[in-house]
C-alpha cells in the first residue's frame, strides 16, 4: 500500500482510507486477484484427463479415522 499511496502523492499522516486510494487509481484489492487465480487453476485442472496426477489427488478419498491426540 505504501507505492500506493506515494503514486497518489499521498502520506500516512493524511489518514486516507486504502480503499479510497484503491478505487482512485483503479486497482483491485489483492483477495480478488487470488480468488480470480484460484478459479482459473480449478478450470484448467477439471480439463486434464481423469488419469492425470492433478485430477486424482484433488479427487482422493481417504478412509478410516484418524486417532485422537498426538501421533
Amino acid at each position: 500500500m505504501c507505492v500506493l499511496h506515494y503514486m497518489c502523492g499521498a502520506y500516512c499522516k493524511d489518514r486516507i482510507k486504502n480503499d479510497h486510494i484503491r478505487e482512485s487509481l483503479g486497482v483491485t484489492d489483492i483477495q480478488e486477484k487470488m480468488r480470480e487465480h484460484q478459479q482459473r487453476w480449478f478450470g484448467h485442472a477439471m480439463r486434464q484427463e481423469k488419469m492425470d496426477l492433478r485430477r486424482v489427488v484433488q479427487e482422493i478419498r481417504v478412509e478410516g479415522k484418524c486417532g485422537r491426540g498426538r501421533p
